[in-house]
């Protein structure tokens, strides 16, 4: 009713400046709705959600080699800092603890002495 009493209005003012020109939408706007000029979709559902998953799985892969292993040369560049803290974290990781060296010689004198 408001739609209507407004396109009113509107018409009303454009008869008077005759510059507006007010089309009617369609109430078929619906999820689903197929018009009689667009043909319908030939593709399958799973087309869609495939295509998201690659869209979601492929964009992070790819950023994630560029920052992390894609050669930029021998001169600097925006992601050496994340580069440095990767390699930091990695030889944190892949390194023994001086608890955990202490622990390893103690077993090795252990088993020479055995």
């Amino acid at each position: 009713m408001l739609l209507r009493n407004l396109q009113k209005l509107v018409q009303r003012n454009a008869r008077w400046n005759g510059s507006v020109n007010i089309r009617s939408q369609s109430t078929n706007s619906r999820p689903g709705y197929q018009g009689h000029d667009e043909p319908a979709d030939f593709r399958p559902p799973w087309v869609y959600v495939t295509s998201r998953l690659l869209t979601f799985t492929i964009i992070p892969g790819i950023i994630f080699y560029s920052v992390f292993f894609y050669d930029f040369g021998d001169r600097d560049h925006v992601f050496q800092p994340a580069r440095r803290w990767a390699l930091e974290q990695k030889a944190a990781f892949l390194t023994l603890s001086p608890d955990e060296e202490r622990i390893l010689n103690a077993n090795k004198t252990k088993s020479e002495t055995s």
